[in-house]
Protein backbone atom coordinates (compact mmCIF):
# COMPACT_ATOMS: atom_id res chain seq x y z
CA UNK A 1 0.00 0.00 0.00
CA UNK A 2 1.38 3.33 -1.04
CA UNK A 3 0.68 6.32 0.99
CA UNK A 4 1.06 10.03 -0.54
CA UNK A 5 0.01 13.17 1.44
CA UNK A 6 0.21 16.46 0.15
CA UNK A 7 0.00 19.88 1.79
CA UNK A 8 -2.04 22.95 1.13
CA UNK A 9 -1.69 26.52 2.94
CA UNK A 10 0.91 24.82 5.33
CA UNK A 11 4.31 26.68 6.03
CA UNK A 12 5.70 25.13 8.76
CA UNK A 13 8.18 22.39 7.53
CA UNK A 14 8.16 20.76 10.99
CA UNK A 15 4.56 19.75 11.60
CA UNK A 16 4.79 18.97 8.15
CA UNK A 17 7.29 15.91 8.94
CA UNK A 18 5.30 14.85 11.85
CA UNK A 19 1.80 14.90 10.55
CA UNK A 20 3.19 13.15 7.68
CA UNK A 21 4.22 10.32 9.85
CA UNK A 22 1.22 10.68 12.17
CA UNK A 23 -0.34 9.69 9.16
CA UNK A 24 1.51 7.26 7.66
CA UNK A 25 1.01 5.66 11.20
CA UNK A 26 -2.42 5.75 11.21
CA UNK A 27 -3.47 4.76 7.60
CA UNK A 28 -0.99 1.22 7.97
CA UNK A 29 -3.95 -0.30 9.70
CA UNK A 30 -6.09 0.10 6.51
CA UNK A 31 -3.67 -2.91 4.84
CA UNK A 32 -5.86 -5.74 6.52
CA UNK A 33 -8.61 -4.67 4.50
CA UNK A 34 -6.90 -4.15 1.32
CA UNK A 35 -5.98 -7.36 -0.03
CA UNK A 36 -4.07 -6.37 -2.84
CA UNK A 37 -1.84 -3.30 -3.97
CA UNK A 38 -3.55 0.02 -3.75
CA UNK A 39 -2.87 3.86 -3.23
CA UNK A 40 -4.59 5.94 -0.48
CA UNK A 41 -4.09 10.06 -1.26
CA UNK A 42 -4.47 12.12 1.73
CA UNK A 43 -4.54 16.08 1.37
CA UNK A 44 -4.24 17.81 4.24
CA UNK A 45 -5.57 21.42 4.24
CA UNK A 46 -5.62 24.30 6.82
CA UNK A 47 -8.06 27.49 6.30
CA UNK A 48 -7.63 30.44 8.89
CA UNK A 49 -9.90 28.12 11.60
CA UNK A 50 -10.95 24.90 9.78
CA UNK A 51 -8.57 21.99 9.06
CA UNK A 52 -9.65 19.97 6.29
CA UNK A 53 -8.35 16.06 5.59
CA UNK A 54 -9.01 14.38 2.54
CA UNK A 55 -8.48 10.94 1.03
CA UNK A 56 -8.84 8.88 -2.23
CA UNK A 57 -7.81 5.18 -1.95
CA UNK A 58 -7.91 3.39 -5.42
CA UNK A 59 -8.04 -0.02 -4.85
CA UNK A 60 -8.31 -3.07 -7.43
CA UNK A 61 -11.86 -3.32 -6.66
CA UNK A 62 -13.02 0.38 -6.25
CA UNK A 63 -12.24 3.99 -4.83
CA UNK A 64 -13.19 5.25 -1.59
CA UNK A 65 -13.32 8.86 -0.95
CA UNK A 66 -13.80 10.84 2.31
CA UNK A 67 -13.74 14.33 3.89
CA UNK A 68 -13.46 15.39 7.55
CA UNK A 69 -12.92 18.69 9.27
CA UNK A 70 -11.82 19.29 12.49
CA UNK A 71 -10.36 21.95 14.66
CA UNK A 72 -6.78 20.38 14.17
CA UNK A 73 -5.27 18.49 11.75
CA UNK A 74 -4.50 15.30 13.44
CA UNK A 75 -7.94 15.45 14.54
CA UNK A 76 -9.03 15.43 11.07
CA UNK A 77 -6.79 12.85 9.92
CA UNK A 78 -7.99 10.45 13.27
CA UNK A 79 -11.90 11.24 11.82
CA UNK A 80 -10.54 10.59 8.23
CA UNK A 81 -8.97 7.25 8.83
CA UNK A 82 -12.04 5.83 11.25
CA UNK A 83 -14.12 6.95 8.14
CA UNK A 84 -12.35 4.80 5.36
CA UNK A 85 -12.03 1.93 7.65
CA UNK A 86 -15.62 2.12 8.13
CA UNK A 87 -16.15 2.33 4.35
CA UNK A 88 -13.16 -0.76 3.39
CA UNK A 89 -14.75 -3.13 6.20
CA UNK A 90 -18.38 -2.44 4.65
CA UNK A 91 -17.27 -3.07 1.53
CA UNK A 92 -15.14 -6.23 2.44
CA UNK A 93 -17.84 -7.65 4.74
CA UNK A 94 -20.14 -7.10 1.65
CA UNK A 95 -18.22 -8.55 -1.09
CA UNK A 96 -18.01 -11.84 1.63
CA UNK A 97 -21.42 -11.97 2.28
CA UNK A 98 -21.59 -11.94 -1.64
CA UNK A 99 -18.96 -14.79 -1.89
CA UNK A 100 -20.37 -17.67 0.76
CA UNK A 101 -23.90 -16.82 -1.27
CA UNK A 102 -22.26 -17.69 -4.76
CA UNK A 103 -20.50 -20.70 -3.12
CA UNK A 104 -23.90 -22.37 -1.63
CA UNK A 105 -25.59 -21.82 -4.74
CA UNK A 106 -23.09 -23.36 -7.01
CA UNK A 107 -23.60 -27.07 -7.08
CA UNK A 108 -21.55 -29.26 -5.37
CA UNK A 109 -19.31 -31.67 -7.03
CA UNK A 110 -20.95 -35.15 -7.74
CA UNK A 111 -20.10 -37.86 -5.06
CA UNK A 112 -17.57 -40.31 -6.43
CA UNK A 113 -18.60 -43.91 -6.48
CA UNK A 114 -15.60 -46.84 -6.40
CA UNK A 115 -15.60 -48.81 -9.10
CA UNK A 116 -17.43 -52.43 -9.39
CA UNK A 117 -14.92 -55.45 -8.68
CA UNK A 118 -16.17 -58.33 -10.26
Amino acid sequence: MEIAVQFRQLANENAKDRLKDYVEKRFRKLHRYLEEASVVEITLEEQKQNHIAKALVNAPHGTFRAEENAETLSAAVDLLADTLERQLLKFKERNLTKREKESVKAPGTPAVTPPEEG
